[in-house]
């Protein structure tokens, strides 16, 4: 049975078993969507947990993104 690529590395599908902390720039590519859509959505408040890196710099764990996109299921109608 072959394997179908998906554009992610093993880790980022899962298999590696590490969460990774990721960048703001990565976690936006990883996503599809801006940086500067994301930087308004967590400085609003809404959608992923960051994880505090220093006092000028942050983070977000993969599994911390994979939880908030399991959040955002809906069902097709």
């Amino acid at each position: 049975m072959s394997q179908q690529s998906t554009g992610l590395s093993r880790d980022e599908r899962g298999g590696g078993g590490i969460d990774f902390v990721r960048t703001v720039v990565e976690t936006a590519s990883i996503l599809g969507m801006s940086e500067a859509a994301l930087h308004c959505m967590l400085q609003r408040g809404e959608g992923l947990r960051v994880t505090q890196l220093s006092a000028r710099r942050i983070g977000i764990r993969d599994s911390d993104r994979n939880a908030w996109l399991n959040t955002r299921q809906v069902s097709a109608a």
